[in-house]
């Protein structure tokens, strides 16, 4: 699926790739002496006697275009002697397995290595889990059964139920650490510029956040230990083979832990995890229609992955038209060529691709059914539905308006016609309403700086080919222009990951990923007005667990909570800012909750507050589920607020439910947006067919070719080849569920 030479849009992504790269939110400029990470002091929970000058922090709002042509050189320079820093046995399950020479070895690196955390299923998998230093039983016992099958060693799962007293012991574990450690990050995903940015932004809403919740927080209950120790009742080991056909068990779960031990009986075993044991992301796009006066919503995409299969690829949602190809190398390329009114939606997993139903934009439909005979269909609004589904049962449903060709006043009206529509203006021959491409980000705490360096070393490459010679790119699939936008994205996740998350895991409070999350950046352009680009960026769902440890205050982790809801949305904010640096200045509008932090704040706490009748009704739902609302400015005709659910858990919100921030405006074509150096040779590419890994890692001209064949291999293999691992688990995944 290729993209179309000249679309705006993935000119403006790659644009927006460069652009960031200049203020550290695209590509960290990973300097060849940099020293190890250690756990961001900056981020820690600000102190009591901090909030007042925090709260008088002053910020800047305003987008800061670069200074002149954007230099990739000091990137090129130094990302090959990172990857050659970072040792593959430190962070790849095979790699790792070739330094281990017998079971008992493997069994002591997962038991001593790995952190034990509390949280239901198969979250993270195998190489999520060594990512992530840290699972519970089932991601633990998966590392540990990968090391011992690449030993060869016949191995399968076994599964019982602990008792409580086991259970509380192993949540009781998860607040010690590693009795061994395996290297960590070594640096920071963005640059030391940026985290001051973000710290000062979640520092000075946090304060003015704090003072308007005042008593509210002791009302607030965070997630318990004891929901912890129900998740770990359902536990999982290994059971290696033994020379007289006999099984010995492997359970790391406690220190100290011998082969041949067990902290409960095997009521059954596997060769594999079951779809049931496995966290799930579900993503539906609905796409509703006016037929016959009458607005009708139908269905047209509907998947379902396991968590860690997702986790760690690049996932695109994007509509392609019907008769393309029928997928991600079709014919037709991403939008151009395809039928007369049929289009579909498309996820692009790395380099394959699934689509839903096809649909029509405008048209007569007819066969009889709900939508009767001739009637004329117009497509009104798209909409993403992401539901992420716990081992445990419990879901989390997230719904975001894709595009919409109607006004909230006009819905509420309940009378609708097609003359009160927003005209479509085809661009290069597609409707504005189906120009949207959007990144859906898992994650599970399961990032590793192997895959992001070679992940940044590609992106660097597309962004400079994509620069110096357009025309030349407007061949590349989609998931290759996009590398440099999605590269940018992701920043976002591994900050949070990596340097948020671990700032709040203190001598107070266990914090740590238990639950999939999932943000999603969409890069459209305006309906009503195609000369606008559209960025939006939303954290949709989040799963993130603190516990408490014995002795700390009882509201030690709401307040974590509440921090960290700061720190999300100020990350995304100071990214929406880079983001539109490269929009034009005259008419350019960006929105987030933290631009309006200075009007005055309303609490709203229970369901007995009276809202305006002109008041969204998502704040009625807030408080309905026991959560509160800190709104700023008038609340009757508020666009943007804070929800703080019942567990403390915080996040921004802008109207209709839209977290984050949002930016509009008129892309800049501008000389300044160029990278040097600027002579090129034809790019070539890999043969994925060829037997090497699925390399496809494009040679961009002559200077950057000698920088940066030396990570081909490395790079290519992280961004091309692990759709196999994402197309293996849909087929478990679908097996386990008789499809």
């Amino acid at each position: 699926m290729n993209a179309p030479g000249g679309t705006r849009l993935l000119r403006t992504a790659v644009l927006a790739a460069l652009v960031g790269s200049t203020s550290g939110m695209v590509v960290p400029v990973h300097a060849q002496d940099a020293t190890p990470m250690t756990v961001a002091t900056r981020f820690r929970l600000p102190d009591p006697g901090e909030l007042a000058d925090d709260a008088r922090r002053t910020l800047v709002d305003v987008p800061v275009a670069p200074d002149g042509d954007i230099d990739l050189s000091p990137i090129l320079d130094g990302i090959d002697a990172e990857i050659a820093a970072l040792d593959p046995r430190d962070w790849e399950v095979a790699a790792l397995a070739g330094t281990l020479s017998t079971v008992d070895d493997a069994f002591a690196l997962v038991r001593d290595g790995t952190r034990f955390d509390a949280y239901a299923g198969l979250l993270r998998g195998a190489e999520g889990t060594l990512s992530a230093r840290a699972g519970n039983s089932f991601d633990r016992a998966a590392l540990l059964k990968a090391l011992l099958d690449a030993q060869r060693i016949t191995t399968r799962y076994a599964f019982g139920t602990l008792d409580a007293d086991t259970a509380a012991a192993l949540v009781a574990r998860s607040f010690a650490p590693a009795t061994t450690t395996l290297p960590g990050w070594p640096q920071s995903p963005v640059t030391d510029d940026v985290e001051a940015s973000i710290e000062a932004r979640a520092r000075r809403d946090h304060a003015l956040l704090t003072a308007a919740l005042a008593d509210h927080l002791a009302a607030l209950t965070a997630d318990t230990i004891d929901r912890a120790r129900t998740d770990l009742l359902r536990h999982a080991w290994v059971q290696v083979q033994q020379t007289d056909g006999s099984w010995l068990d492997l359970d790391p779960s406690l220190p100290g832990a011998q082969p041949g031990e067990t902290l409960t009986v095997a009521e059954s075993t596997a060769n594999e995890i079951a779809a049931s044991d496995m966290p799930s992301i579900g993503i539906r796009v609905l796409a509703e229609h006016l037929v016959g006066g009458s607005l009708s919503e139908s269905v047209v995409l509907d998947e379902s992955l396991p968590a860690w299969a997702l986790a760690r690829q690049q996932v695109l949602l994007a509509f392609v038209p019907e008769g393309s190809g029928g997928g991600l190398l079709g014919g037709g390329g991403l939008w151009g060529g395809g039928g007369d009114t049929g289009w579909v939606p498309t996820l692009i997993i790395n380099s394959g691709s699934i689509q839903g139903d096809s649909f029509i934009v405008s048209g007569e439909v007819g066969g009889g059914g709900l939508l009767g005979p001739g009637e004329q269909a117009d497509l009104t609004r798209l909409s993403l539905e992401i539901t992420t589904l716990d081992a445990d049962g419990q879901s989390r449903i997230a719904r975001q308006v894709i595009a919409d060709r109607l006004t909230a006043d006009q819905r509420a009206s309940g009378s609708v016609t097609a003359d009160a529509l927003v005209p479509l203006v085809d661009i290069e021959e597609v409707p504005t309403i189906l120009r949207a491409v959007l990144h859906l980000m898992v994650s599970t705490g399961s990032s590793d700086p192997l895959q992001t360096a070679q992940d940044t070393a590609f992106a660097t490459a597309m962004a400079a080919w994509g620069a110096n010679d357009p025309a030349g790119a407007a061949d590349v699939d989609i998931d290759d222009s996009f590398a440099p936008a999605a590269l940018a994205d992701r920043l976002l996740v591994l900050a949070s990951e990596q340097r948020f998350i671990p700032a709040i895991d203190d001598d107070q409070v266990r914090a740590y990923v238990s639950a999939p999350r999932v943000t999603v950046v969409t890069r459209s352009v305006d309906v009503a007005d195609p000369t606008q680009a559209l960025f939006q960026t939303d954290l949709v769902v989040d799963g993130i667990r603190t516990l408490a440890a014995d002795g700390a205050p009882a509201d030690a982790a709401v307040r974590r909570q509440l921090w960290y809801g700061a720190l999300q949305g100020a990350a995304e904010t100071e990214y929406q800012l880079a983001s539109a640096a490269l929009l034009d200045p005259v008419g350019r509008t960006i929105d987030s909750v933290s631009f309006d932090m200075l009007q005055p704040l309303t609490v709203l706490a229970d369901t007995t507050t009276a809202l305006p009748g002109s008041a969204d009704g998502s704040l009625g739902a807030i408080l309905a589920a026991g959560g509160r609302a800190v709104v700023p400015g008038p609340v009757a005709d508020a666009d943007s607020w804070w929800e703080i659910a019942a567990d403390g858990t915080t996040r921004a919100v802008l109207a209709p439910r839209l977290g984050g921030g949002i930016g509009k405006g008129a892309p800049v074509d501008s000389p300044a947006y160029r990278v040097q150096p600027l002579d090129k040779e034809q790019p070539t590419k890999g043969d994925k067919d060829k037997g090497d890994g699925g390399n496809e890692y494009l040679v961009v001209n002559k200077n950057v070719a000698e920088k940066t064949i030396p990570t081909a291999s490395r790079a290519g293999h992280s961004t091309k080849s692990t759709f196999d691992t994402a197309a293996d688990a849909l087929a478990k995944w679908k097996r386990f569920n008789g499809g």
